[in-house]
């Protein structure tokens, strides 16, 4: 039989086998095939974990910048508070300035 396949003798467990031997009944593989799929899908696990750890490392950068921006907005709240606050007193002292300047001074008499 030519095979492209390495064949070599491996050491396991006899639990480890045990769960191996079912798992491939239960999938309807050979041993072989059921350890072969085991090892391929460990292979592709490492390399999405290679991205799951770039994402993670994008959505940590993208939560501090939230903290800045909700800080900055807060900061921004504050001042329009204070900008309002001051507003609201200039109109208030433009009032009695027009008040004042609307109102006729009474002239003292001349003696």
């Amino acid at each position: 039989m030519n095979t492209p396949d390495t064949q070599f003798k491996l050491r396991l467990p006899a639990e480890l086998k045990a769960k191996l031997d079912d798992q491939a009944a239960a999938a309807g593989r050979s041993l072989s095939a059921e350890i072969v799929y085991r090892l391929e899908l460990s292979f592709a696990a490492g390399q999405y974990r290679g991205a799951a750890e770039q994402g993670l490392g994008l959505a940590t950068q993208l939560a501090e910048t939230v903290k800045v921006l909700q800080r900055q907005l807060k900061e921004r709240d504050e001042a329009m508070q204070r900008m309002s606050a001051f507003i609201d007193t200039m109109g208030a002292r433009m009032d009695e300035l027009q008040k004042a300047v609307a109102t006729p001074k009474k002239s003292k008499p001349k003696p």
